[in-house]
């Protein structure tokens, strides 16, 4: 008699080797990528990061998650055994890459197993450097729909945000939207702009010191505080 389960079975089986094989694949792009990058790779092949990524079969985007989870393979190896194993994916390695700390890894790759990329995202925005793990904020989801001309203003402030933080982490969209609201509230805000004159309107403090004694006039002598300059 015909039984559909063992074909099933045998199908099934044929899919996790395919995985299995999948995931050693990757973990070998990811070293091999790694290796580039120490070596400075694209620049000494006169290349930008963009052609450089195509010129090995990859997009821009899947270059640079690679490159960022072998950085942090380099330095934290446990990562290497949760994608091995299918317990994370290279993305989330990309994700948590500039937050992890040696402080903060093992609670980081622990709380990412079989996570999705919004989980993880909400971990890390609760993980401090130091390893704490403060109360969950709310947090709410956001899509936009952009122009072409749009999409590269976004892609410009990507990469300007990028190299006021010396080029080694490639911000986030809601890093660069924070940014964004922080410098736009900083120039527009009239709250916030009274606030900063007020703070720089403050005088400074001298230590109170004690009346001195008075003369034998009944006057008492003049005693100066701070510092004067003539």
């Amino acid at each position: 008699m015909y039984d559909i389960r063992e074909e099933l079975l045998e199908i099934v089986e044929e899919t996790k080797q395919l995985h299995t094989r999948d995931r050693s694949i990757t973990m070998e792009s990811v070293s091999l990528i790694g290796e580039l990058e120490r070596r400075n790779a694209a620049v000494n092949l006169s290349m930008t990061s963009e052609q450089f990524a195509v010129h090995i079969g990859l997009t821009a985007n899947q270059y640079w998650k690679r490159a960022q989870a072998a950085r942090l393979i380099r330095f934290h190896p446990n990562a290497q055994k949760l994608l091995e194993s299918g317990e994370t994916q290279v993305s989330h390695l990309a994700l948590i890459a500039p937050k992890i700390t040696q402080a903060n890894s093992d609670l980081l790759l622990d709380g990412i197993k079989h996570k999705s990329k919004k989980e993880v995202a909400l971990l890390l925005s609760r993980i401090t450097p130091d390893g704490d793990l403060l109360p969950a904020e709310t947090t709410f989801e956001l899509r936009m729909t952009l122009t072409e001309s749009q999409g590269e203003l976004l892609d410009r402030a990507r990469e300007v945000l990028a190299n006021m933080r010396g080029g080694g982490h490639m911000p986030s969209l809601p890093e660069i939207l924070v940014k964004a609201l922080e410098d736009l509230l900083d120039k527009r805000d009239p709250l916030r702009k009274a606030a900063m004159a007020e703070a720089d309107s403050e005088p400074e403090v001298d230590a109170v010191s004690e009346p001195a004694s008075p003369g034998k006039d009944g006057q008492r002598p003049y005693k100066a505080t701070g510092t004067s300059s003539f």
